[in-house]
C-alpha cells in the first residue's frame, strides 16, 4: 500500500509542469489573420476581438495605433527516469526520507505576445503587426 502511494506520488512529480498567467481575452496570429480585414473591420469590431487595448497612441495624419499585450511565464520541472526506478527498491518502512538517486531541473521560459492594430482617419482597420519576444 505504501509502495503504491510512493510510486504515484513520484510519477506524478516527474511530469512536467506549466503555468501561464493571463487577463483578459486571448489572441493568437491566426485569430488576427481571420478576423482583421484591411478597409473593413472597424474599431467595435476590434473590442469585441480582444477586448479594450493597453495603450492608444495617435500619430500628426490622425491615424490610430491600439496595441494589446500578452505577456506569460511558464516553467517546466523535469525529474530523472532514475527517481523512479529508486523506488522499486524502498521497502515499506522507508516512506519518509527516500533517498534520490536522480536529478531535477527547472527551467523558466518568459513570453510576451503583442498586437498592435492600426486604423485611419475613417476609423477602419489599415493594418496590424503581431509579434512574440520569448526571454
Amino acid at each position: 500500500m505504501k509502495l503504491t502511494l510512493i510510486l504515484s506520488i513520484l510519477m506524478l512529480l516527474t511530469s512536467c509542469a506549466s503555468k501561464n498567467k493571463s487577463k483578459g481575452k486571448e489572441f493568437s496570429p491566426m485569430k488576427a489573420k481571420s478576423s482583421l480585414v484591411k478597409g473593413k473591420t472597424t474599431k467595435a469590431e476590434v473590442i469585441k476581438l480582444f477586448g479594450s487595448p493597453e495603450m492608444v497612441n495617435f500619430d500628426s495624419n490622425g491615424s490610430e495605433q491600439w496595441v494589446y499585450s500578452k505577456s506569460s511565464t511558464e516553467w517546466e520541472d523535469s525529474y530523472s527516469e532514475v527517481d523512479v526506478l529508486a523506488a522499486d527498491f524502498v521497502s515499506d518502512t522507508l516512506v519518509a526520507g527516500l533517498p534520490s538517486f536522480g536529478s531535477s531541473e527547472s527551467s523558466r521560459s518568459d513570453k510576451t505576445r503583442t498586437l498592435e492594430v492600426y486604423f485611419n482617419k475613417k476609423g477602419l482597420l489599415d493594418y496590424y503587426e503581431f509579434s512574440t519576444n520569448t526571454l
